[in-house]
């Protein structure tokens, strides 16, 4: 946003210095392809890409990224979760951590409401979101689909591809923003609260 206020000489210089830091080395770019960068970044709404000397340029809401030509943007596979446990859907990525309730990660959680492990004992299957996965979070009147909260929260697509939920027996009970389903919260009275943590993954991972 700060970048489309800029004088679009400057926005030029910003972009194609970004370009470099991102191929290692200078691009040689023609007048038009940056003219095209420049469409790019100063519109007001929209996504798009934009191909470039061994870079490829993607623009998700007002959000714009630069990558390698080889980088891959693919939905990883499904990875078993049992309790506890703790998995990742691919390197680098955030790590969730199912643990019974009281035994708590050093990560603060906002998903703080747990799941009912006397009705969802898992193992369960983390998975990355996919069209048409829909369910009532708790304290929500109302279904919501998880492709509209992304939406409404605009996060970029390129995070999209990893946004992790967990499911249950073909249902999804959670997902990272919405919290646990509420016909899957544990209860003031519940024998098995398992505690949802989300991890940022670290240099090590």
């Amino acid at each position: 946003e700060r970048l489309r206020q800029e004088h679009a000489a400057l926005q030029a210089r910003i972009l194609m210095r970004a370009c470099s830091e991102t191929s290692g080395s200078p691009l040689r770019v023609t007048g038009e392809q940056v003219d095209h960068l420049l469409t790019l970044v100063s519109r007001q709404a929209g996504h798009g890409r934009l191909s470039l000397p061994r870079l490829n340029a993607w623009r998700s809401f007002s959000q714009i990224l630069l990558y390698e030509r080889a980088a891959a943007f693919t939905r990883p596979e499904a990875v078993l979760l049992p309790v506890p446990g703790t998995a990742a859907l691919a390197p680098g990525s955030p790590r969730i951590l199912l643990a019974r309730a009281g035994i708590r990660a050093q990560a603060y959680n906002k998903d703080s409401s747990p799941l009912d492990g006397s009705l969802a004992p898992g193992p369960f299957w983390l998975r990355a979101w996919r069209a048409g996965d829909r369910y009532r979070p708790s304290g929500c009147a109302q279904e919501c689909s998880v492709q509209g909260f992304l939406q409404r929260r605009k996060i970029p697509a390129w995070d999209r591809f990893e946004w992790p939920v967990l499911e249950w027996q073909g249902q999804v009970i959670w997902a990272r923003g919405l919290g646990v389903a509420a016909d899957w919260c544990a209860g003031p009275g519940s024998a098995n609260p398992i505690e949802i943590i989300e991890e940022q993954a670290t240099a090590r991972d």
